[in-house]
């Protein structure tokens, strides 16, 4: 048996990543399959795992029963077994195996786009808005080039190319004056995957959950809305963020495609402007209001 002990615990700031912390003098065998399940050390003896589709639950559980099989040694805190507990219920989880699910392969395709892209495996040359969907153009080091369609788990591969300046010149003639350089700025879906990893690179062991106070909406302040969304779609999972043409605002829409809630960054410019009425008689109020 070796002599490895490994805690999985609830991510304390993140809705669903999990953390593992190996304890123990032999605990190569223990890191080798948090390596394989998908864990990234964030310190010497802890690992994250957060995944853009939001089932980290799921693969944790897999992971504490593939380390049973191995002998090594884990427990599993009370909180996170009612969060692995509650999705399994929901049926929240991918299918057993990738291969068995071709939604299932398709998810584990976007995530490895994503672990590339975010890792420098994979550099995107160029970027546009399809619709509502992101495309994007680029080359793996030492492989091809690739066009991308989707984001979060639902990226995929739709053409492969040979070098990047037939992608590029591809992917230019599809999309025209809609291309832009470099990659698409981050979802935010890939946003909390980073800040689950890198939150707890400052050499801090997890502490517990995070406690956030709950005020009421008739008592939120005005200048809260953009972190107010951003909980609400950390919350609620089933809600994704979409972006539009102008950067003034953001959609987020439920996956049923039958809600959505449009935030305006800056209202008062998306306001009708409201000027003084004229009191002065025909054509007084071209150059200003009349006289008062």
């Amino acid at each position: 048996m070796s002599n490895a002990d490994v805690l999985f615990t609830a991510h304390p700031t993140h809705a669903t990543a999990v953390i593992a912390t190996v304890s123990g003098d032999l605990h190569l065998a223990a890191d080798a399959l948090l390596a394989a399940h998908g864990f990234e050390p964030v310190t010497k003896r802890t690992w994250v795992l957060a995944r853009i589709d939001h089932h980290e639950p799921y693969w944790a559980n897999l992971t504490a029963q593939s380390m049973a099989d191995k002998g090594i040694t884990f427990q599993i805190t009370p909180e996170l077994r009612k969060v692995i507990n509650t999705h399994t219920s929901k049926g929240q989880h991918p299918a057993s195996s990738p291969h068995h699910d071709p939604l299932n392969r398709a998810s584990a395709q976007a995530q490895q786009i994503h672990n590339d892209l975010r890792h420098g495996r994979l550099t995107i040359h160029a970027h546009a808005y399809d619709g509502p969907s992101t495309v994007a153009v680029g080359t793996y080091h030492d492989g091809p080039s690739i066009h991308l369609h989707g984001e979060d788990h639902l990226r995929a591969v739709t053409d492969v190319f040979p070098s990047p300046v037939q992608a590029v010149s591809a992917f230019q003639r599809l999309h025209r004056e809609a291309v832009r350089p470099g990659p698409a700025p981050l979802t935010h879906t890939e946003r909390e995957v980073i800040e689950a990893l890198t939150s707890l690179r400052n050499g801090q062991e997890p502490q517990g959950p995070s406690r956030r106070e709950i005020v009421p909406a008739h008592a939120a302040d005005p200048a809260d809305h953009e972190p107010v969304l951003d909980h609400f779609l950390h919350q609620h999972t089933n809600w994704h963020k979409h972006r539009l043409w102008s950067d003034e605002t953001t959609l987020a829409k439920h996956e049923t495609q039958a809600l959505r809630v449009q935030l305006l960054h800056e209202p008062e410019r998306a306001a009708p402007s409201r000027k003084p009425p004229c009191r002065g008689g025909r054509g007084a109020c071209r150059n200003g209001p009349g006289p008062t």
